[in-house]
């Protein structure tokens, strides 16, 4: 039975950490999507700047 237990443990140690790895992608992932959307949306304002600048 312990020696069950501890199969057990060791398998929901792992999915853990599966689980984890993959949430930390999709984190990074939706990041970067971030980051280019802010990038884009500072470059309209500048160019929104510009255009009433002149």
């Amino acid at each position: 039975l312990i020696q069950e237990l501890k199969h057990r443990e060791t398998a929901l140690f792992t999915e853990a950490e599966v689980y984890m790895q993959s949430q930390l992608r999709m984190f990074r992932l939706q990041q970067e999507t971030a980051e280019v959307e802010l990038a884009s949306v500072a470059s309209f304002c500048e160019s929104v700047e510009t255009s009433f600048a002149k």
